[in-house]
């Protein structure tokens, strides 16, 4: 009589809690996780309380149970918020002899005594979803680590062994591993460009990147790829430019630094890199101090009096060789078919600056040839020390102490 009560008691709405959760020594602290999973559900307190008398009640009257006191808003929290967990922790069913010992304190239901309901899972399985979710979790970590998605996917395989994966199980293990594969390519990728960057080569990069096109890329790939690509084509295409260029014919054309060719850098507005870096190792050559030429709008001004430069004034001894050195330190990074390709004066002055920097060196026989830092070009060039914190001022807003 009594098991057919509970089980009526049980039926009679999904919601209700189990009563053998009711049990103080069963009432456990929830966790962090636990107490996340009660933010759905809001219900509202007089319904909740109207929801254990009635549960109480009905215990009170099966068990002869001393109902659960609901003294204090502190304690009435505490016992609600762990019955709306229950509520959600109440899916598996068991038998009615299980329920009643639950009831009586005979402990908790073991694997063998569940019923046809309930769902029994191997350890090996439970293993494989703890894999798969420590999977996921690399997967969507940010920034991807390829060492952590590749640890992943080995103990997700050896957890598989010997168990039938399910379809999106496969599915997912393979998305993973196409995953690690485009992390691998793009870290080869960054590889390459660095180096050809540096050695101004591009034959090793020209190789991976008809590689990685030719594989059968998926979307998420191709998303993963597309920065590296870009900026490999780019690289690939300004050396085919670079390469084509004919060196010779454009001595020929353009035979020395002309005051022309000083008028037409002048007329630049927003020159690229490697024009104003030319022009800062030219100006440096006439005596100009490294943080006059910073700026672009600074350099302008200062290139009409290079003009006796290009009229033949230059004299070989009269710059310090460690100023020369500097001057083709910001040189070095450049590229001279570059620079023939942007126009025939940037060409000009930079073929001059190169055979003026050679000349000094020859002069002073290669002696202190060492490049001067700026506290070195302050008292070479004997600038002083107002002008140099006001150039510093100007360009970066703080005022050094004099």
């Amino acid at each position: 009589m009594l098991n057919r009560k509970l089980i009526k008691l049980m039926r009679l709405n999904r919601k209700l809690l189990n009563p053998m959760m009711l049990k103080r020594k069963l009432l456990k602290p929830m966790t962090l996780n636990q107490k996340n999973l009660l933010k759905p559900m809001r219900l509202k307190r007089k319904k909740l309380h109207k929801l254990m008398r009635r549960i109480n009640r009905q215990l009170s009257q099966l068990t002869r149970h001393k109902p659960l006191k609901m003294k204090g808003s502190q304690q009435s929290s505490n016992r609600s918020s762990q019955l709306l967990l229950f509520i959600l922790r109440s899916r598996k069913r068991f038998r009615p002899s299980d329920r009643l010992g639950l009831l009586v304190g005979r402990g908790q239901p073991t694997a063998k005594h569940q019923g046809a309901g309930g769902s029994k899972t191997s350890p090996r399985r439970e293993q494989l979803k703890l894999r798969f979710a420590e999977l996921d979790s690399a997967l969507l970590a940010k920034p991807r680590n390829a060492d952590r998605i590749g640890d992943a996917i080995t103990e997700t395989e050896a957890a598989a062994e010997r168990i039938m994966l399910k379809e999106r199980e496969v599915k997912k293990l393979k998305e993973a591993k196409l995953t690690l594969h485009a992390l691998e390519q793009r870290k080869i990728l960054r590889s390459a460009i660095s180096r050809s960057k540096k050695y101004r080569s591009v034959g090793r990069l020209t190789q991976l990147v008809e590689q990685v096109k030719s594989e059968s890329l998926t979307d998420n790939q191709r998303l993963m790829l597309r920065s590296e690509l870009e900026e490999a084509d780019e690289l690939i295409e300004r050396e085919r430019k670079l390469n084509s260029v004919d060196m010779q014919k454009k001595q020929q054309q353009q035979s020395m630094m002309t005051a022309r060719s000083l008028l037409e850098l002048r007329a630049y507005q927003r020159p690229v890199e490697s024009v104003h870096k030319t022009v800062q190792a030219l100006l440096l050559l006439a005596g100009n101090y490294e943080k006059r030429t910073r700026k672009w709008k600074r350099c302008q001004p200062l290139l009409k009096g290079v003009e006796r430069l290009a009229n033949g004034g230059f004299d070989a001894t009269s710059v310090d060789p460690r100023i020369a050195a500097r001057s083709q330190q910001i040189l070095s990074g450049i590229d001279r078919r570059e620079m023939a390709l942007q126009s025939p004066a940037a060409f000009a002055v930079f073929d001059w600056t190169v055979e003026a920097v050679k000349s000094i060196k020859e002069a002073n026989d290669g002696e202190n040839f060492k490049p001067a830092s700026i506290g070195l070009q302050r008292r070479i060039l004997h600038v002083s020390k107002e002008e140099d914190a006001m150039l510093d001022f100007e360009d970066f807003g703080i005022k050094r102490r004099v």
